[in-house]
């Protein structure tokens, strides 16, 4: 039997595993930036689930502090960790 716990259990779990799932392509200083379902792309670079870069320069743009972009950043945290980079105005 259903109970309304359950079905409140199998809702939540259904909303925050695809609480990241989304797809958006930026253009930034250093090339494209693609945020997928289940992966990033830095400049061509393909990665998993996360992208850290550290370095002083990338593709010729100098960064104010490490790339490190994740897939389970929300829309809003990856844009300001590209912005805090400065990679994006």
């Amino acid at each position: 039997m259903i109970t309304l716990r359950k079905l409140a259990l199998c809702a939540c779990l259904l909303i925050t595993s695809h609480a990241f799932a989304w797809y958006e392509e930026f253009t930034t200083k250093i090339g494209p930036v693609i945020h997928g379902d289940n992966f990033v792309n830095v400049g061509g670079f393909m990665q998993g689930k996360e992208i850290n870069i550290s370095c002083k320069s990338f593709n010729g743009v100098p960064l104010k502090a490490p790339l490190i972009l994740q897939v389970w950043m929300t829309r809003d945290e990856f844009v300001e960790a590209m912005r805090a980079i400065g990679i994006i105005d």
